[in-house]
């Protein structure tokens, strides 16, 4: 079988949608170009899995081109239009699904073919669906883009006496815009530092935000009345919120806000919010601030409650923010939330990755509950290399051995965990340091349980907030105060 681009948007088409871009082929209607109509028909046959042996450059000139001399040239030429047509094909998929955007890309036709009767009834139609609540962040710009459109189509026809109203809702759009992918960028940018460590010398949205007088400028926002403020001031808050973390008064005010108006948000708002507050507990969490240990459960009820960990159309949710939740649930205790959590979730998981986590979780649920033989037990049922669930499986392979006492085999899969970490090319720096520090303090561990005098360096990372920030630092803390507290 060849590599091909068009072969592989091929298989992505359901059933149905196979038939039609047939349909769409032989009609002429889009292109006259009959060969690939033919070459078409005969890859039909192996749909969709477009596996077979027969699938070669040679079968593909010959049912194309009825020639049996091959031609490479030829060859290479009616895949390129083919996948051009398989691209078109998709676009008028998106076009005829997504209204807004068909709506959208008439309006300049119409500007260009000089139907200005059409015109004025085509705009108020698009701009009355944008209004209509509830709002997300694309509405800003979608307006924006759509008051330039109206300008244009005023001005070429001499009647910009009618374009104030419009010039004020372009600039106030963009601006609207602007500011809240300035501040979800800035979080994003955190993110990266923190997480992969990555940072520019030049940071133009930082700069960009400090030169405006902020405070003032939100104030008037929020005194005035416009059209989706709630967004912008729920955006503001939430960089406030980060640019202010060791103030826990800016989190709460900015929970408050968003727990007021949630209803009211669009799903893409709702997710955003939620995945800052689970970010910002997170992090809280990891300087062992114990009273986001029920600020992250009540975000993470808001995940279930509004179904905004699920993907795909509603079908799936996410596997990594499950097993962040999982991970959540047994290491606060909640072994029957976790339970229910399991069992209300688990045909929601993509089918790839469903029996890993239902005996992951299995495997979480015995270790919280002592079961250490039985966890180890669930454990080697996992079959997967896949990110998600490597490094947390080894992790808690070491944990259970651990608590078992198997202290020569710990220490003989830590080792090699930490070999595994350093040849890997896959793992960031900076996610290799936080796999490095938990095998410090777990090897730290591991020579306390052996009477090795090695606790005055546990009693240091006891005592500093500072060294939360790693890889099962919950767990690994709660045996260094069990081990301090029985010396």
């Amino acid at each position: 079988m060849i590599q091909s681009k068009a072969i592989t948007i091929l298989k992505q088409l359901n059933k149905k949608e196979f038939i039609q871009f047939g349909k769409y082929l032989s009609s002429g209607a889009f292109t006259p170009n009959k060969k690939l109509f033919k070459l078409y028909n005969f890859l039909k046959k192996h749909y969709p899995h477009f596996s077979s042996a027969e699938i070669s450059k040679q079968s593909i000139y010959k049912s194309s081109y009825n020639n049996p001399k091959y031609d490479d040239a030829s060859t290479r030429k009616i895949l390129s239009d083919f996948y051009k047509e398989t691209e078109l094909f998709l676009a008028m998929l998106r076009l005829r699904n997504d209204k807004p955007t068909l709506q959208k890309t008439v309006l300049p036709e119409l500007d260009e073919r000089k139907l200005d009767t059409l015109f004025p009834f085509k705009y108020e139609e698009i701009k009355g669906k944008l209004l209509v609540p509830p709002h997300q962040l694309s509405d800003f710009l979608d307006i924006h883009l759509l008051e330039w459109s109206n300008l244009s189509f005023h001005l070429i026809r001499g009647m910009q006496d009618k374009m104030g109203p419009h010039v004020y809702s372009r600039l106030e759009n963009i601006i609207f815009y602007t500011l809240c992918d300035t501040f979800l960028g800035l979080q994003d940018i955190l993110t990266y530092k923190n997480s992969y460590n990555f940072s520019k010398p030049v940071n133009l949205p930082q700069a960009f935000v400090s030169s405006i007088d902020h405070k003032k400028l939100f104030k008037y926002i929020q005194d005035n009345e416009f059209l989706g403020k709630e967004i912008v001031l729920s955006f503001y808050l939430a960089y406030l919120a980060n640019k202010n973390f060791d103030d826990n008064s800016y989190y709460f005010r900015l929970k408050e806000f968003v727990l007021k108006n949630f209803e009211n948000y669009h799903i893409s708002t709702q997710r955003t919010m939620a995945a800052f507050m689970t970010n910002y507990c997170i992090r809280k969490r990891r300087q062992s601030e114990k009273e986001f240990d029920h600020e992250l459960s009540e975000v993470y009820q808001l995940h279930i409650k509004y179904k905004l960990i699920r993907i795909n159309k509603e079908k799936y949710i996410r596997t990594d923010v499950f097993l962040n939740m999982l991970t959540y649930y047994y290491e606060v205790g909640k072994i029957s939330e976790l339970g229910s959590f399991i069992e209300a979730n688990i045909e929601s998981i993509q089918p790839g990755h469903r029996k890993n986590t239902i005996s992951l979780c299995q495997a979480l649920m015995e270790f919280e509950q002592g079961n250490f033989e039985l966890s180890l037990r669930q454990v080697s049922m996992i079959k997967s290399t896949t990110f998600v669930f490597k490094h947390k499986i080894k992790i808690l392979i070491l944990k259970n051995h651990f608590e078992l006492k198997n202290y020569e085999t710990a220490r003989d899969l830590a080792n090699s965990f930490y070999k595994s970490t350093t040849m890997s090319k896959n793992v960031l720096e900076l996610q290799k340091q936080r796999i490095y520090k938990f095998l410090s303090y777990f090897n730290l561990l591991i020579k306390a349980s052996e009477n090795k005098p090695e606790k005055n360096k546990l009693s240091e990372i006891s005592g500093s907030k500072k060294e939360n920030q790693f890889l099962e630092s919950v767990w690994i803390l709660k045996k260094i105060d069990k081990l301090l507290k029985n010396s």
